[in-house]
């Protein structure tokens, strides 16, 4: 949300003192960013270019995919990683939200032995989940 003019000019003290510390904070975050996840032996320089213009996952995952404009072979070997390293990452949430689904069949499964009320379908969606025999 925007409350200051930007295009009127001159700037006041308050907006420059503002952009300031906004730029400051921004490179702050990219080497942050940098120390946490870039490659040993690739600059900061040539990794924050590899993702540049990628402001969502989606954005991040299709850069990983295509490699366009990453020309810097070790960058090139540690986007592949890391978009193989979400893809593990999504399955392990997708196993998660799996068994999370089979824990409340089950405990469904459990209330109805308990009145009586036996729901088979539970034991088949937990054995389709975790390919159980």
């Amino acid at each position: 949300m925007q409350v200051s003019n930007w295009s009127k000019s001159p700037l006041t003290d308050a907006q420059i003192r503002y952009a300031a510390q906004d730029a400051a904070l921004s490179l702050w975050v990219l080497q942050r960013l940098y120390d946490g996840y870039a490659p040993t032996g690739v600059g900061i320089e040539t990794w924050s270019a590899s993702f540049a213009g990628c402001e969502t996952r989606k954005h991040l995952v299709a850069r990983c995919e295509r490699l366009d404009g990453v020309t810097d072979p070790t960058m090139r070997s540690h986007m592949k990683h890391r978009l193989a390293t979400w893809t593990r990452e999504e399955s392990d949430a997708k196993a998660v939200k799996a068994f999370r689904k089979a824990s409340l069949a089950l405990a469904t499964h459990d209330e109805g032995l308990a009145t009586g009320e036996y729901i088979s379908i539970s034991y088949f969606y937990f054995r389709t989940y975790w390919q159980c025999d």
